[in-house]
């Protein structure tokens, strides 16, 4: 009976991290979380109590190992001046995953900021043609909810080149009565997808930015 419980929680371990993996390719990580799954596939029933733990754990590590191998960061400098028209946010992307083809996200800004608009009207929301190609679309609309919902996608379903770098960029402005102080940006519900459907919720990310008075010192 014991063997049977265990093996039933060995099986729930593997279809969660098969479940996670399935219809990804990437690097080594990803390689190594479905080598795992293989193989426990092909020996659940040759493993002994004290084996099954121990694979449980092995699962458990490459499942978060995947997971937080996906993550979408505001980088760069978090000082700005406050006189300045506008201040850019770039969106810094560490991935495993190589056959993304398209992300979505909503973007919350402190009070008192907003998305620059460009000189046809739209959010001023830029793609790092680095890390995209010509194929790829960028597109932001304002939420009920204060939040920016950007979306992301290829029309030939071309995948997100490289592993890590700036993604796209924001140009963010604040209100005349915004004061020197410490704010801060969230990124939340961030989904990636590949070109077959196959979706990758990941986690949530946030990013504290100072508002300075630069002092000219010539």
């Amino acid at each position: 009976e014991d063997i049977s419980i265990a093996r039933e929680e060995l099986m729930k371990s593997k279809d969660s991290l098969k479940a996670l993996v399935d219809g990804l390719e990437g690097n080594q990580v990803i390689a190594e979380a479905k080598d795992l799954v293989d193989l426990v596939e092909a020996n659940i029933d040759r493993y002994y109590v004290s084996e099954i733990e121990k694979m449980i754990s092995k699962l458990e590590n490459a499942y978060q190992k995947v997971y937080n191998s996906v993550q979408l960061n505001v980088t760069g400098d978090n000082r700005f001046d406050i006189t300045a028209a506008s201040y850019t946010l770039p969106f810094e992307l560490n991935n495993s995953v190589s056959n993304f083809t398209g992300f979505q996200c909503n973007v919350y800004l402190p009070e008192g900021f907003s998305i620059a608009k460009n000189e046809d009207g739209d959010y001023d929301v830029q793609l790092n043609r680095e890390r995209v190609a010509s194929t790829h679309t960028i597109a932001t609309e304002k939420q009920d909810d204060g939040s920016y919902f950007i979306v992301c996608y290829s029309s030939k379903n071309s995948n997100i080149k490289g592993e890590n770098g700036v993604l796209f960029n924001i140009n963010i402005e604040a209100d005349e009565n915004i004061g020197v102080g410490d704010y801060s940006v969230e990124c939340r519900n961030i989904l990636f997808s590949t070109g077959d459907g196959v979706e990758f919720n990941t986690q949530e990310s946030s990013y504290v930015f100072r508002m300075l008075r630069f002092f000219d010192t010539n």
